[in-house]
């Protein structure tokens, strides 16, 4: 994926703040153990209202949309083992129609 910005670790995780626009974001992570992982955006500010992105119990792919204010936020991540995460703007801004068929389970943006 373009203008992708992909992370990943083996333990729990607090990113540093990052300062964002205001706009779509799309969050997606991957994990394959079958204990707890959660992912939470936190912000804007110390203060801000924080958003659970995911909270599962065992395998999951999958991907959000979150919508951000400007602001400064940080990711955090909970797990005992390997995850990946990726963080992108939407692709397109503008609507081309409605998608095409899919199946599949759990989270998916399109």
């Amino acid at each position: 994926m373009e203008n992708q910005n992909t992370f990943g670790g083996a333990s729990s995780t607090l990113f540093d703040p990052i300062m964002l626009e205001a706009g779509l974001f799309v969050v997606g992570a991957t994990w394959r153990s079958d204990s707890h992982f959660a992912v939470e955006r936190v912000g804007p500010g110390e203060n801000g209202p924080n958003e659970l992105l995911v909270n599962t119990l065992g395998f999951y792919t999958g991907a959000r949309v979150m919508r951000a204010e400007s602001g400064a936020y940080q990711i955090q991540i909970v797990a005992s083992d390997e995850w990946e995460i990726f963080a992108e703007p939407p692709t397109s801004t503008e609507g081309v129609g409605p998608p095409p068929p899919h199946e599949g389970t759990g989270d998916l943006a399109l």
